[in-house]
Formats: structure tokens, sequence, C-alpha cells
């Protein structure tokens, strides 16, 4: 059986959209992690699962990457709605769909999309201390660039709002914000926002987001790394960011390819020697990437095709 998908992307967050198929929830999830996974299926964030109610009112059943249970995103509304026009009506330029987080409106004008989000449940200022972090190491290691005063907010899905005060050095304390995410304190997780507001220059904002571990977390995290080392003139770095990334990933297509794209605008012949070398053990290497220790959330080899992965599952065969 072949299922098909539409891949959307909104503010970089990667989706893959279909219209509800006639399984349990327990199966989307799984069917979620294997399509979304950055090796075995399309690299998206999470998927959308969309039931009809009404003309222009619809359910969603919206799973993160991992193939956890998502209440709301603002972005995959977006997303949801350009499906809808693009597969079921073009004339719905105004739909409803109800989430975990309650009824969503989206209207379309002129190619935008605006949503109507969900009264916040819960608002709260926090002063974060050393109780919310591992060791008391981390903890110096945060007060070196963000404020302790913090914010927790709940729009139909929490969010820990976090200022810092120095944007490359927080981005590479990436570990720490994916602890945080699910300390005990957040009952249910929490994403958690890194911004640092704009005097004179624009205000920068990144989420880590819950359910969230795999390869396209990472990427958008590089990526914006990458957006403020070209702000800043250092190409050079650049090539050393995706480096970094590709050799963390060996088996990695995808990464590999990001790293080939940048060796192509800023490197030199080695650089590209090491890309066509990379590219072509990524293709046929195992994925054993991951640290000693990391919870395994796919199978063992990094290239199985959607065939072998249909045969596997009893007859549910991902598509395009």
């Amino acid at each position: 059986m072949k299922i098909d998908f539409e891949k959307f992307s909104g503010a970089k967050n990667i989706f893959l959209i279909r219209e509800k198929l006639n399984l349990s929830t327990d199966q989307l999830g799984s069917l979620t992690k294997k399509i979304c996974d950055p090796y075995e299926g399309f690299f998206a964030d999470g998927a959308v699962f969309l039931e009809s109610l009404a003309p222009g009112e619809f359910k969603w059943h919206f799973f993160n990457s991992d193939g956890s249970s998502a209440e709301m995103c603002g972005n995959a509304t977006r997303c949801a709605h350009a499906f809808v026009l693009k597969k079921i009506s073009s004339a719905m330029t105004k739909i409803s769909i109800q989430t975990g987080a309650g009824t969503i409106t989206s209207e379309s004008k002129n190619d935008f999309f605006h949503v109507q989000m969900s009264e916040p449940r819960q608002k709260l200022n926090l002063e974060l201390t050393t109780a919310f972090f591992k060791s008391a190491n981390d903890f110096e290691d945060f007060k070196k660039v963000a404020s302790t005063s913090a914010y927790f907010v709940d729009t139909g899905v929490p969010h820990l709002v976090i200022v810092v005060n120095d944007w490359e050095s927080a981005l590479k304390l990436k570990s720490l914000w994916m602890f945080l995410r699910q300390h005990k304190f957040f009952v249910k997780g929490t994403n958690v926002t890194l911004i640092q507001p704009g005097k004179q220059a624009p205000t920068k904002a990144i989420s880590f987001e819950r359910g969230v571990d795999a390869l396209p977390q990472s990427r958008m995290l590089v990526d914006a790394y990458r957006n403020f080392l070209l702000a800043e003139g250092d190409t050079a770095r650049v090539v050393t960011l995706y480096q970094d990334l590709a050799m963390a990933k060996p088996s990695s297509v995808p990464a590999w390819t990001a790293y080939s794209r940048v060796c192509a605008e800023f490197g030199d012949a080695l650089c590209a020697a090491k890309v066509t070398s990379g590219l072509a053990r990524a293709r046929t290497s195992f994925a054993v990437d991951d640290r000693p220790g990391t919870p395994h959330r796919r199978g063992l080899f990094a290239r199985i095709t959607p065939e072998q992965i249909c045969a596997a599952t009893g007859g549910v065969c991902t598509g395009s």
C-alpha cells in the first residue's frame, strides 16, 4: 500500500501532512516515527493527519518526529492550511482546526496565513536556580550567557522563555537547553525558547522543542548559527561549522549535502575532496553515529529503502 504525504516548511519547521488514515493513535505515532526519521524516512519535525468534520472545519492528529502526540504548533497550523488549499479546496481561505489546545482558526490573505492562537493557559515568572540544572557547573555556564529571570507560558504548548545576552555562546550550550526541556518542574516537559532582544538589530529567537531530538533540530540550530556567522562576515567558520555537523553524523546524507553546498560557496579544493569521500561513505554506511549511551530512536541501518520499510511494517508503506 502506498501512502502519499505533502511536505511543507513553516519558518524552517518541516511537516508531512495528509488526510487522516483509518489507523489508531498508536499506529499513527509509529508511522510518524518512520516517515520523519532523517535516515529511514523523509527528514521532518512532525506529521499532521487532518480529519474533515464539516466544510472548513477540521480536527488534526498531530505528532512529533519521535511519535509522541503534540497539542499545538503555529507553524504546523499554517502548513496545514496550505495543505487544505492545495489538496482539498482552494476556496477554503478561512478554516478552523480542533487541536489539543482548543479550536484554532486560520485565514489566508495574499499568500500569508494569519493564525488566531488560543489564550495562554498558564503564565508564570520563574527564577532559575541551581535546582533547575544537572550540576553547579552547568548553572555557572548558564549564568554567563543568560538571565536567571525566565518566563513560562503555556499557549497550548508549554514554553520556557529565557533571555540570553551572548547569542553565539548560548547556541553552544545545546545539551543544557535539552536538559531543561525535561526537567521535573515541567509536568508535560516544555519547549525552551531563547531570545535576544534587538535594539538596533532584529530580535533573535530559537526553540528547542519537545519530541524533536533528531537531525532536523540540529540542522535548525546549525542554520541559525550560520546566519549569525555570515552577518559577522566569518565564512571560514561557516565551513568549519558544517564540517563539524557532517563529521558528527557521518552516515547522514543530508548533513554531507549541506556541507557540500557550503564548500561550493565558501570552501576550497580540500573541502570539496572531503565532501566527495564523505558522501560516498554516507550512502553505504551504518547509522552508528551516536555517542555511547545515547537512546536509539531508529533501526540499525541508515540506508533502508521505502520498500523495506513497507515489508517490515506489514504493508504500511511511506510515500512521497
